[in-house]
């Protein structure tokens, strides 16, 4: 869905749907039935600033960064964006707001893809359960595994140290 960014904060409208995660191409998932659902309203100060008031709400399915399973990370956004022209306006606004963030935008805004930017800056850079152990199998391979080099690097640097002095 367009918008034109600017006019809807003018007017204060506000639109709602929901977006398929098959439609969410930027993100890694592990399952992509489901939706997200979106609200977007506009509004605008007493400065003439221009807003976009941004939910969505859901869950998608990654990978668990640790056990390599299939785990479901909730989203949850409240977010305002202030719009602006272009970068020199948004350089113009301070660092430390927390308040807001700053959008450039032109008039044409798709509500798509802002949600999608807006997922993606959400979820979390390494997705686990919350009580997460490796399967059962991988774990005692691993272990052995690492048992075996640990021996060997025990074994081999002294055993050539040996040879050399003529143990």
């Amino acid at each position: 869905m367009m918008i034109d960014a600017f006019e809807f904060a003018r007017m204060a409208s506000e639109t709602s749907g929901a977006l398929a995660l098959i439609d969410l191409h930027r993100l890694d998932l592990v399952r992509r039935d489901g939706v997200l659902q979106w609200k977007v309203a506009g509004r605008t100060d007493s400065q003439r600033k221009r807003y976009l008031d941004l939910q969505v709400q859901g869950a998608v399915s990654m990978t668990c960064q640790r056990c390599l399973e299939p785990v479901s990370c909730p989203i949850d956004i409240v977010t305002r964006l202030l719009l602006v022209t272009g970068h020199a306006q948004a350089d113009a606004e301070p660092l430390d707001e927390d308040a807001y963030d700053v959008l450039v935008a032109s008039g044409a805004l798709n509500i798509s893809e802002l949600v999608e930017d807006e997922v993606i800056l959400a979820l979390p850079l390494s997705p686990m359960h919350r009580d997460c152990s490796l399967p059962e199998a991988a774990s005692q391979s691993g272990t052995r595994g690492r048992e075996s080099v640990i021996q060997d690097a025990r074994v081999l640097p002294f055993a050539g140290l040996r040879a050399k002095k003529g143990l």
